[in-house]
């Protein structure tokens, strides 16, 4: 292991922020995964963070004894050092307090490196060695200073600069050399990357990479790749057996492992991605299997999107963004072909040749605003603010064949919607009986709506609309739209 020994002999200051513990917070005790699937021990933390006059004290504290830092991101309890570097750099979402940090180098995820910017910084006890005081992410690396020697002096580490979050305080920016005085503790320095196999680098002219790696028993294949357009990619790996895919940003935080399989044994990932550095990692399921896997990474095309239409001007081929949110709008303006879609209601995809809509694999970009099932209908979740997604529409025999449609994701600003149904049921029926929607309400699955009825000793109705009759007679069940508040469904339900 490269190291760098140094010994600064000053006064030690009053407060190390690198030994703050787990056992000091109020967290419940939760785990993450490297990118091996070695479990990190931590804690999630859901006490209140520091007020705006807490944070600029605690700003104002760090900047008078280093007056040379620069303020990344405010003082924050939510997270620390070694998950800021390893586990999560989104200080927004980040609420992870990790205890070691250690796993991810001891499996294998991450291997010695000679301080490339994106490399993590480790600064070590010098008299326990194996215990991380602290880490930081490399930024500026101008001489690209390598660690061989072992003897790099304090002014060479002063032209290094990293960013990390120091204990308690904020996330900054600074020299190796600032954090080092700021302590005023001898650390050992080493440094590590995600472990790699290879890297893919895609230029504008490139459409498709290919690759090849034989896989042994146990073991896996990650690939660096390098883009440098925004654009939607495909990731597929295809081999003899069955696969595990998984792709990574720059961070090694895990964006997706949701793989499409086909029937030749090919895995298939696909993603809308800034340009940037990416991971993608490749294994067997089963620790029985080897061989050589085919990897290819491929820039979609979306002009590929011709042979599509949303929401046509026929009859019954229109989502309910047009046949409830549009019902009383003169046939003219209503917006048929529009990719604009109203939180908490569909429109549908067909193809104009006719085509199956089964003969494709269905994938939403970002399932948290938009979905779409296997028949091309397509879900406006709740946003608050206008969302963009894509669906990818994949052919189930033809991997290469992707279309690709961009969605709007708008929040309803609308009056409320009220919709009536009638209902029938026999208290003796043996069965379960759900409630009964149709094509008046926004989305017909059961699930998105909760059910309260308006007297509890005519019936009971459970999260996915069963119904428990009780006594016979006639009662008011509401549904509120769990995806727009301002929908309510009204059943009129007539228990025989």
């Amino acid at each position: 292991m490269k190291k760098i020994l140094l010994f600064i002999f000053l006064s030690l200051f009053t407060f190390c922020i690198s030994f703050i513990c787990i056992n000091d917070l109020e967290a419940s005790q939760n785990v993450v995964l490297t990118p091996n699937g070695t479990e990190v021990y931590g804690g999630y933390i859901s006490i209140d963070d520091y007020t705006l006059e807490q944070q600029q004290n605690k700003h104002a504290e760090i900047i008078a004894q280093v007056p040379n830092v620069e303020l990344v991101y405010p003082a924050t309890r939510r997270f620390n050092c070694l998950s800021y570097a390893f586990y999560s750099q989104d200080c927004e979402n980040n609420r992870f307090w990790m205890e070691l940090g250690n796993e991810y180098i001891d499996d294998g995820s991450y291997v010695d490196s000679d301080w490339d910017e994106g490399d993590i910084l480790c600064y070590r006890d010098n008299s326990d060695p194996e215990r991380i005081l602290h880490a930081a992410i490399i930024v500026a690396n101008p001489n690209n200073i390598e660690n061989d020697n072992g003897s790099l002096n304090n002014s060479v580490l002063d032209e290094v600069y990293a960013v990390s979050k120091w204990g308690y305080y904020g996330v900054y920016m600074h020299s190796v050399l600032d954090y080092i005085k700021y302590t005023q503790t001898n650390y050992q320095l080493t440094c590590y990357k995600p472990k790699t196999h290879g890297t893919i680098e895609f230029s504008s002219e490139d459409l498709i990479k290919n690759n090849v790696y034989n896989i042994d028993y146990n073991k896996y294949v990650m690939y660096k790749v390098d883009l440098i357009e925004d654009q939607n990619y495909s990731f597929i790996a295809t081999a003899n057996n069955e696969l595990e895919i998984r792709l990574y940003n720059s961070q090694m935080n895990l964006i997706t492992n949701e793989a499409i399989e086909f029937t030749d044994n090919s895995y298939m990932l696909c993603k809308y991605l800034n340009s940037g550095t990416y991971y993608f990692r490749v294994s067997y399921k089963s620790s029985l299997s080897a061989g050589v896997v085919n990897i290819r990474v491929r820039k979609l095309n979306n002009e590929l999107n011709s042979g599509l239409v949303i929401d046509p001007r026929y009859e019954n081929m229109q989502g309910t963004q047009i046949s409830i949110l549009e019902k009383e709008v003169i046939d003219s303006e209503k917006s048929y072909y529009s990719n604009i879609i109203t939180q908490g209601f569909t429109r549908l995809i067909f193809f104009t040749n006719g085509e199956s809509r089964l003969n494709y694999y269905w994938l939403s970009s970002d399932e948290s605003v938009l979905s779409v099932t296997q028949y091309g209908t397509v879900l406006g979740k709740r946003v608050t603010e206008t969302k963009n997604a894509k669906v990818y529409i994949i052919s189930k025999t033809d991997p290469t064949i992707i279309y690709v449609l961009d969605f709007v994701i708008v929040p309803y600003n609308g009056d409320k919607i009220i919709i009536n149904l009638d209902m029938t049921m026999n208290i003796n029926d043996e069965e379960d009986v759900y409630i009964q929607l149709n094509s008046d309400v926004p989305y017909i699955f059961l699930q998105y709506y909760t059910w309260i009825p308006q007297d509890y000793s005519y019936c009971v109705v459970d999260d996915f609309g069963r119904i428990n009759a009780k006594k016979t007679g006639t009662v008011v069940i509401k549904g509120t739209y769990l995806l727009n508040n301002k929908v309510e469904v009204f059943i009129d339900l007539t228990i025989a």
